[in-house]
């Protein structure tokens, strides 16, 4: 997304910074760092205001930047919600003691993947995110992005089931089913925490964990299957 110096810059300032969080910007395609004000800079990061407040005034701020030193190479809930906010692409550089990886992006200013055979990457690249995708690409249809920590399922938060009426869908049954219908279910969990679309002739576009999103039969998923939705907006 961004050109090779300005990924190396950032990984740079991460090995600097390791193993507190590195923050950054990128502003007139270059990497620009910033100090981490956070309290508590290992697991978090702020960045002054007054550092890219003048970039957001004239347009100029193209991307924030930080690392992860915790392991997790996708953004948590904060991260999602931050991005959001600002609505412009936001990036994670996942920092350890055997090295730094490159940045990945995300948000809804970053190139769609293609839908069939993307890595998993939990807020970023799952199962949400493609169903958001398929409806954007095949129905020009934007739904809701939802800010969601890792194994939200197991916090005993119900996002899909809370927000699928407020997002435009409504239930049907199985036999009801069409082309471009949703369909929800639970896996390995008490609460629905999975989501795909119905391509028709028994065919199911989804993306579980360390998988790649693929067309699978939908017979052999039923038996999770808790919804069947379809959009109506």
């Amino acid at each position: 997304m961004f050109n090779k110096n300005i990924v190396e810059d950032i990984k740079k300032h991460a090995e600097k910074i390791y193993p507190e969080e590195s923050c950054g910007l990128v502003v007139n395609n270059e990497y620009v760092s910033t100090k981490n004000i956070h309290e508590d800079p290992k697991n978090h990061f702020r960045i002054d205001i007054k550092e890219y407040s003048q970039f957001l005034q004239n347009s100029s701020l193209q991307a924030i930047v930080h690392s992860h030193t915790n392991g997790r190479d996708f953004p948590s809930k904060n991260d999602m919600i931050g991005q959001m906010r600002m609505a412009i692409p936001w990036g994670i550089v996942l920092a350890t003691i055997h090295g730094i990886h490159d940045p990945f992006w995300f948000g809804d200013q970053v190139p769609v993947p293609n839908l069939l055979g993307r890595e998993f990457r939990h807020g970023v690249t799952d199962c949400y995110a493609l169903v958001r995708d398929w409806y954007k690409e095949n129905k020009n249809i934007i739904l809701p992005n939802l800010a969601r920590d890792w194994e939200w399922w197991n916090t005993k938060e119900n996002i899909l089931i809370n927000h699928f009426k407020e997002f435009g869908f409504v239930e049907i049954s199985k036999s009801e089913l069409e082309w471009g219908d949703c369909v929800m279910g639970k896996i390995g969990s008490n609460v629905t925490n999975h989501c795909g679309v119905y391509l028709g002739n028994n065919e199911l576009l989804h993306h579980l964990p360390k998988r790649l999103s693929r067309r699978d039969m939908l017979s052999p998923w039923t038996r999770i299957i808790t919804h069947y939705c379809r959009y109506s907006k």
